[in-house]
């Protein structure tokens, strides 16, 4: 049986993580810091803290394949096979391959991946010398006729990941240069495998150990006979830390499937630690843990399941896209924003408010789209997914535009803004992005700037009275329940009449009269006290501006690096928004108090 359970304690950073059932596809995540290569480290070997049985071969952080040259001389030596490397603390002396620093820890490089060609190479020796050795038995015939594919593992797992190449065999001619070689897509002649990208090399050293000893056991075959027993291999525990180095997404998940294929169908198993949103978010609920900071886990265990189920893990996913966000260690915050798509040409709302201040790159901020979508998410992820982990609960900071519900949660706040545009209506910071352009622009001074933005508040004044009047106006909405056509008739037509005497009847129209001169009186209010740059669409504001000041003008800075430019130099000169930072701080000292792990 391989890891079937392990209990790190007091290593560094880790003061417990352990794992009571370790699946044979174990996925750790997590942020920068926490010991997961520690922890990986720490698991290479079986000992009072780590339970099974097996071989744990170890694959470190720091990998390094360099290019070699191997003379055919060199592979009479002992036999030193590819996973028997990864099972040492350091790499052993091998003629002709001498390196520097032989070590094998978290903190170093790992030259093991640079044994692959000279594995291979040592394969090919043994190959020829076992049919050889068959046909000289046989009077020069080869008994069963044609020799078995010792390449065959080879060939299946470069068909499966590596599709646009095919291995051709071991060239041992040159004595003094050993080739191994492989036709790829697009190039004409055969190439060696050092010649590989870094990608395609690395996924054949992770990988080279079942292939490895999937092809030794053929050789065994080969060489004593099909014997039952020589068909059993023993538990193989693969520990692989950051196996997504050099390699493209859709490699990663095709490396993710053949892993798990492996390790269900076979007595193989991997424990991996990756900082991939890409392997996350394959893993499933049984395979997918986080190890998070011992102060938030106080004296319990740092190493948890992400999520306890597959349906809920289903559901964050459908929610919010991204299982990763889960892993990072900070609080998530949903807010108004745009999707990916959209995100495009317009500026991220996460970055604004990172360069506002500092400490908002403690926050994951995830665009939900409108209000109603961000407090939908906020409370059906809340409701259902009660997990102790940084990030949960989620909370939810909806724009002020307009009124805010009675009956809100206490997850979801609000900035004191229309937009998150509005905390960039600072005329100095304005003025200070267009200083390089100050001819250009038009413009001189701050006070300049800020009489620019009361006149764009006026010219946008209307689109303001209409959406609140709009928001005034009572909503009516019939809602057939009948299923006779008579009474369907009636409740429309009762319907249409209450609708109706709404606008028709004097009283109500001289209410909505008042309505409509006190939003109007409103608006000129907030122009006049300037209380517009925090009330009125802070986007449109600066759009309008920028139009006027920058793009008529042919200044080549579009709307994105310009509302960048302006957050910074609000930060720098220390005029960041108190609102911005006493939200924030407040969903930090939630969780502190109140969601803290035990």
């Amino acid at each position: 049986m391989p890891i079937k359970s392990f209990n790190i304690a007091n290593l560094k950073k880790i003061r417990e993580a352990s794992c009571d059932s370790v699946p044979k596809f174990m996925v750790i995540a997590g942020p920068n810091g926490v010991g997961k290569s520690t922890l990986l480290y720490e698991l290479r070997r079986f000992s009072d803290k780590v339970k099974g049985t097996g071989r744990i071969l170890y694959a470190g952080p720091h990998r390094a394949w360099r290019r070699r040259t191997i003379k055919a001389s060199w592979l009479w030596g002992p036999e030193r096979d590819f996973s028997s490397i990864l099972t040492s603390e350091s790499i052993p002396g091998v003629e002709g391959l001498h390196l520097s620093d032989p070590a094998r820890r978290p903190d170093s490089t790992d030259e093991t991946p640079g044994f692959v060609k000279y594995s291979l190479a040592q394969i090919e020796t043994r190959r020829q010398n076992v049919i050889v050795s068959e046909i000289d038995r046989n009077d020069l015939k080869y008994p069963d006729g044609y020799a078995a594919d010792v390449y065959k593992p080879l060939k299946d797992m470069i068909e499966w990941l590596l599709p646009q190449m095919r291995f051709t065999g071991i060239d041992l001619r040159n004595r003094d240069n050993v080739r191994c070689l492989l036709r790829v897509e697009g190039v004409s002649e055969p190439i060696d495998i050092d010649d590989l990208s870094s990608g395609e090399k690395e996924v054949i050293a992770l990988l080279m150990p079942l292939i490895e000893r999937e092809t030794n056991a053929v050789l065994r075959r080969m060489e004593k006979g099909k014997s039952p027993e020589l068909e059993t291999v023993p538990d193989t525990v693969m520990v692989i830390d950051e196996p997504d180095l050099h390699i493209h997404s859709l490699l990663q998940k095709r490396m993710v499937d053949y892993m798990r294929k492996r390790a269900y169908e076979d007595n193989v198993q991997f424990i991996i630690a990756t900082h991939s949103p890409v392997i996350i978010n394959e893993a499933n609920s049984e395979e997918l843990f986080v190890l998070i900071e011992r102060s938030v886990a106080g004296n319990g265990n740092q190493l948890r399941r992400v999520l306890t189920s597959q349906e809920k893990l289903d559901l964050y996913k459908k929610v919010c896209g991204d299982v990763a966000i889960l892993t990072l260690g900070r609080p998530i915050v949903f807010v108004e924003g745009k999707g990916p798509e959209e995100k495009r040409k317009s500026p991220s709302d996460q970055r604004i408010l990172e360069l506002l201040w500092e400490n908002a790159k403690e926050f994951t901020f995830i665009p939900m789209g409108g209000r109603e979508e961000v407090e939908k998410a906020a409370i059906i992820i809340n409701q259902i997914i009660t997990e102790k982990l940084v990030g949960l609960p989620v909370f939810a900071i909806v724009d002020r535009d307009l009124e805010i519900s009675a009956n809100a949660s206490s997850s979801i706040l609000t900035w004191e803004f229309c937009t998150i545009e509005n905390a960039l209506l600072d005329p100095l910071s304005i003025m200070e992005a267009l200083e390089p352009y100050r001819e250009k622009a038009g413009i001189s001074s701050k006070e300049e700037v800020e009489n620019e933005l009361i006149e764009i508040c006026k010219e946008l004044a209307k689109d303001e009275i209409r959406k609140r009047v709009e928001n005034a106006l009572p909503s009516f909405n019939l809602n057939f329940k009948e299923e006779n056509i008579d009474k369907l008739i009636e409740e429309r037509d009762s319907g249409v009449a209450t609708l109706s005497k709404y606008f028709t009847d004097q009283n109500e129209n001289e209410k909505l009269r008042e309505k409509v001169e006190g939003i109007e009186k409103e608006v000129g209010a907030m122009i006049r006290d300037k209380t517009a740059f925090t009330k009125f669409n802070g986007k449109a504001i600066l759009g309008r501006f920028h139009q006027k000041r920058v793009l008529d003008r042919n200044i080549g800075m579009n709307f994105e690096a310009f509302c960048y430019d302006i957050a910074e130099r609000i930060a720098k000169g220390h005029r960041t928004p108190e609102s911005i930072k006493r939200v924030l701080t407040s969903i930090k000292e939630h969780i502190k108090n109140e969601t803290q792990i035990k």
